[in-house]
Formats: C-alpha cells, structure tokens, sequence
C-alpha cells in the first residue's frame, strides 16, 4: 500500500538473484550435497560397517563385538548422511519450485521422512553401542535392543522413501530444464537398484548409481540461469 501511495517501486528481492552470493553459495553447496551423501554411504559401507543390519539383535551384538569403534563412526557418517541429503534436494526443491510445484513438494516432503529414517539408523548403531558397553547380562542387551526396535516400529524404513526422492528429483529437474531427460535412466536405475539382494558387490551398485544421478543434476543447478 505504500508503494501505491508514494508511487515508488520495492527494490527487488536478491532472493533469486542468480549472481548473488548468497544464491550461489546455496547452488554450490547443494550440488556438493546431492552426490556427497552417496559418496558418504559408500565410505560408510566400504570401510567402516562391519553389521548385517537385517541380522537378529543377538546376532548384531556379536558382529559388533571388537568393532564398537568403528560402528561409533559409522554411526555418526550415518548421521551426517541426513542434513546432507536434504539440503541436496531442497537444492533441487528451490530451483524447480516456480516450474513444477507439485513435483518440488513431492521431493521436499520424501527428502525429510528419508532424514528421518537415516537417522533413526544412526541412533540404532548408537544404542547397540551403549548396550554393548552396558554391565548387562548378554540376554539383557538383546532384550533392550529388541525393545528398541519395537518402540521405534518403521521408523528406519523411512530411509528407503530415498529410493523415490532421489528418481523424483531427477524427474522435478528434468521437467524444469534444469537436465536432459537422459538423467531418467539413472533415476530409474537408483529406483529399481535399491531393491537389489543384499550382497557384497549389490550393496555398493545403488549408491554408485546415485552418485551419478546426484552429480548429474547438480551440475544442472550449477549451470541455472
């Protein structure tokens, strides 16, 4: 109403000013992120994750037995892997949100149920940790381990709505212009890849998969205009 009385014009928003510094820091940051997080599962799983995570919790505690150190770590990369995802497609999710709102919201709402399941992994190595360092009886840990799990229901499960925010996102960008609609063959591959039997070369083909698919749309928001 001001701006009509007095007859001046608001000076525009740097907001989505493609030359600000705040805008290309978010751009580089958030190109960073989307193949970083894979780059981080895969240093997870290559050198620091000695657990079948699908195992019994009495099973677990004897895989962790020697290993409290390194799941710690593993634990804590885990932890690391949700900011990073989800500032990766919140990336995405800002770039496309004037060309395709429906799609954006979609991969903004997959991007923080799927922190959350990647954390409640982190938490679940965390509390195998402490109950394996706990003066308890061996029946105990598992006891309190599978109470755990039981109070936390699917919550893990979450980390698995990746297999469709990562697609999404390559969906939402293609849409938008941001990349050519090639980046759907890795989209598709990551989705039908994460379903793969475990094993020991399977586990690593989805995350290589996403670090393609990641770094390719990152480059799409690097060359935003």
């Amino acid at each position: 109403m001001t701006a009509i009385a007095t007859g001046l014009t608001p000076a525009p928003s740097t907001a989505d000013d493609p030359s600000s510094t705040a805008v290309r820091l978010r751009r580089y940051l958030g190109a960073a992120c989307l193949p970083g997080v894979f780059v981080l599962m895969i240093l997870g799983t290559l050198v620091v994750d000695p657990l079948d995570d699908s195992a019994s919790s009495t099973t677990m505690f004897e895989q962790a037995a020697g290993h409290l150190g390194t799941i710690q770590v593993l634990a804590w990369l885990e932890l690391l892997c949700a900011p990073v995802g989800v500032a990766g497609l919140l990336a995405v999710v800002g770039a496309v949100r004037r060309r395709g709102a429906g799609w954006a919201n979609a991969v903004g709402v997959l991007a923080v149920l799927t922190a959350v399941g990647q954390v409640a992994i982190s938490l679940n190595h965390l509390v195998l940790v402490g109950l394996a360092k706990a003066d308890m009886s061996a029946a105990q840990r598992v006891d309190a381990l599978d109470s755990f799990h039981h109070v936390g229901g699917p919550m893990p499960v979450l980390f698995f709505l990746s297999a469709l925010a990562y697609p999404l996102a390559g969906v939402a960008a293609s849409r938008a212009g941001l990349v050519p609609k090639a980046v759907l063959v890795p989209s598709l591959l990551f989705f039908l890849t994460v379903f793969l039997p475990d094993s020991e070369i399977g586990q690593y083909v989805p995350l290589v998969v996403g670090v393609v698919l990641g770094g390719w749309i990152g480059r799409g928001l690097l060359a935003r205009r």
